[in-house]
């Protein structure tokens, strides 16, 4: 029993290992030129003209606006994602979401994606 729940463990490291890091290398540069990008514009001297703190800076002016370009790859990502999960709960046999879903939309059960 105990060594089933070990290998149930070390598959699910896996998949999430598989469909985790391809993705996040994604994200890394985009928001680190992102954030180098605002940390450049006007309104960033401007709030540092007015004598905020550095931090204040940083968190509420420029990591606000830098968040706009990850949402987007976020946004563009997520099929991927869904997809990836789909393959690593098939080829890991892993009951999960992705495949859950993958079984309602090809048996037409509408009623997976109904609020209650």
């Amino acid at each position: 029993m105990v060594e089933a729940n070990l290998a149930g463990s070390a598959a699910l490291a896996v998949a999430n290992f598989l469909c985790d890091v391809p993705i996040s290398g994604l994200h890394f540069p985009a928001s680190a030129g992102g954030m180098a990008n605002v940390l450049g514009q006007d309104f960033i001297r401007t709030a540092r003209a007015k004598g905020l703190p550095e931090r204040a800076v940083i968190w509420k002016h420029g990591f606000r606006n830098a968040l706009f370009p990850l949402i987007t790859l976020f946004a563009s990502v997520l099929p991927a994602a869904i997809a990836g999960s789909v393959a690593i709960e098939v080829i890991f046999d892993i009951p999960g979401m992705g495949l859950l879903t993958y079984d309602a939309i090809f048996k037409k059960t509408g009623r997976l994606f109904l609020p209650c």
